[in-house]
């Protein structure tokens, strides 16, 4: 079972670290923008990693569209927990 400070000594953690934050991004059209649990957490670190590995100028015009749809109609992901 992983806690929340092994997430943030791992690897993982660093280098998430490095990224600079945005208003919005792959964790959080999918339901984890404010993960409440270390399994949440450790989701939302998927979801960044991801992100990462994936990245492309298409992927980031689908997040900022998916965005402006979940900000004006309030709907939610399907994979929100």
């Amino acid at each position: 079972h992983r806690t929340e400070s092994d997430l943030h000594g791992s690897d993982q953690g660093i280098f998430r670290g490095a990224l600079k934050a945005g208003i919005t991004g792959w964790a959080q059209i999918h339901g984890y923008g404010n993960a409440r649990t270390v399994d949440q957490l450790a989701r939302k670190v998927e979801y960044d990693l991801w992100y990462v590995h994936n990245w492309s100028l298409m992927l980031d015009l689908k997040i900022i569209f998916k965005t402006v749809i979940i900000v004006g109609t309030g709907a939610r992901s399907d994979d929100a927990p």
